[in-house]
């Protein structure tokens, strides 16, 4: 299995490097969107080694290893300082990495025992991360601390098959205001969770509502920063924009606007 890095202004392939042998393992990465000085991509390779390639050197430049058999499922970097890393594994140890030192992560965190962690995002501010674990549950860390701030098991999810387990890595956090939400995939739906930051006096976690509007498993979520619309994809082919009314009502005009610049006849009866 490979990744390949593109230049999207000409849609060519610039760099392919090998993940690992077998197909079948779901690799994970992340480059720091945040930090935009940060060349290294994190991935995961289905071992307990987590390779950092270099952007500028085009190769592995670094890899941090687990001391256990362990096989790291989840990578994250910190948005405020582009040398920490988040792991996470199958054995549910959730560890904090300084890649400037040559020794072991810097902490551990045992979060669950026997149950993986399947996916993380941190808070632009970075202040604040978001783990989910196989079975479903959601958790909120203070970032720095690691304290357990709140918690949150889906009601949607009973029997996991090997594609849902593998969608909900791929969940989507918006961080916007006073409450960080999460847009987590649950089968063929998506369950919206608010998590209050602690600012005022009010539940830590409250379950909004569930998006149902796939035909079947819906397979990633992205939250486009800004413009409160949530983006999900699913096996049914479809990609489905979710946003508040006020923000559905501007879009539909802006489609309007166009179709009638399209339609618009500019021709005068001289031409």
């Amino acid at each position: 299995m490979k990744y390949w890095v593109w230049d999207l202004g000409s849609f060519c392939i610039l760099e392919s490097y090998k993940i690992c042998e077998s197909g079948k393992w779901k690799p994970q990465l992340h480059w720091n969107e945040i930090d935009k000085s940060n060349p290294l991509i994190a991935l995961t390779n289905g071992t307990n080694h987590v390779p950092l390639y270099d952007l500028r050197i085009g190769d592995l430049a670094q890899i941090l290893r687990i001391n256990d058999t362990s096989v790291v499922g989840a990578v994250r970097w910190l948005p405020s300082k582009h040398h920490i890393l988040f792991s996470g594994d199958n054995s549910g140890i959730l560890a904090r990495w300084d890649i400037r030192s040559n020794r072991g992560a810097l902490s551990s965190t045992v979060i669950k025992k026997g149950t993986g962690i399947r996916g993380m995002r941190l808070t632009s501010d970075g202040k604040h991360l978001v783990v989910v674990l196989c079975n479903g549950a959601v958790i909120l860390y203070d970032a720095v601390t690691m304290e357990v701030l709140a918690k949150y098991e889906s009601r949607n999810l009973r029997k996991l098959s090997e594609k849902m387990l593998h969608a909900l890595g791929q969940f989507a956090i918006c961080d916007e205001g006073t409450s960080i939400r999460v847009a987590l995939p649950t089968g063929d739906d998506i369950d919206w969770i608010r998590f209050s930051k602690g600012f005022r006096q009010e539940p830590r976690v409250t379950f909004c509502s569930t998006f149902s509007g796939h035909l079947s498993q819906v397979n990633a979520c992205v939250y486009r920063v800004g413009s409160q619309q949530l983006y999900t994809a699913g096996s049914d082919r479809n990609v489905l924009c979710w946003a508040p009314e006020s923000e559905r009502h501007r879009l539909q005009l802006e489609t309007e606007t166009v179709k009638q610049s399209v339609l618009m006849n500019n021709w005068s009866d001289d031409d």
